[in-house]
């Protein structure tokens, strides 16, 4: 989550901007300065929360969360949780007209989020079913396992009892 001067392999993905920008989208919008970050600028630098009125992060509400059951590797909930902003430039028209009052106090290149999303997934409850028949079968091959390791540990001694019963019988 930081900008190319603090880790500048992040320069592939042209973040120049303030830590807290995850990615800058305007090449794939025709030049539109469209960027996205976690909502309300979480873990990003202080000068992308100051600059905008009403912004309160909050880990709790605003962090991305991925459960995954670490045996089969599936993911239970999922919350991906992104925010889309603007920059706003200040140029010589800036202002003018009947439109002068709306940015009067926006700083130039003030980073403004346009809105912020929760993008939720939780396994159905046929997913659930379909989940513990996978840990019934893990659950069968291991029993499989452990019948063939102890089969062969069987059968290993009774060769060996035979062998001697020849050898020495």
């Amino acid at each position: 989550f930081q900008n190319s001067s603090s880790f500048p392999p992040n320069e592939r993905f042209y973040l120049f901007g303030p830590n807290g920008i995850l990615a800058n989208i305007s090449i794939l919008n025709d030049g539109a300065p469209i960027f996205v970050s976690f909502p309300h600028f979480l873990y990003g630098d202080n000068s992308l929360k100051t600059d905008v009125v009403g912004l309160s992060p909050d880990e709790e509400k605003h962090q991305m969360f991925i459960d995954i059951e670490p045996t089969l590797g599936t993911t239970m909930e999922e919350h991906a949780r992104t925010q889309i902003n603007t920059r706003l430039f200040k140029g010589k028209d800036w202002g003018v007209r009947k439109y002068k009052h709306w940015f009067k106090d926006v700083q130039d290149k003030t980073f403004v989020p346009i809105f912020w999303f929760d993008m939720i997934a939780e396994i159905s409850d046929d997913g659930v079913r379909d989940f513990k028949q996978l840990y019934i079968a893990d659950d069968a091959v291991l029993i499989l396992e452990i019948v063939g390791m102890v089969s062969l540990v069987l059968s290993s001694f009774g060769v060996v009892g035979i062998l001697c019963c020849r050898k020495f019988g």
